[in-house]
């Protein structure tokens, strides 16, 4: 059984390991989860919606 984090994604490291580096680029989550959806939308550790991504920004900081 995996942890769950914050945003209630199970692990989160596959998400955050693609989506962190786009951040500092200006990505928006939308464009994020776009992104993910395209390149690694078979990966279940990659799944996760602009809403979490948004919750984990505005916590993070």
């Amino acid at each position: 059984m995996t942890d769950s984090d914050s945003t209630g994604q199970s692990d989160g490291a596959g998400w955050r390991q693609t989506a962190l580096p786009l951040l500092p680029e200006e990505w928006s989550p939308e464009q994020i989860v776009g992104h993910l959806r395209l390149h690694h939308g078979d990966d279940p550790r990659t799944q996760i919606t602009h809403e979490a991504i948004h919750r984990t920004i505005h916590t993070t900081r």
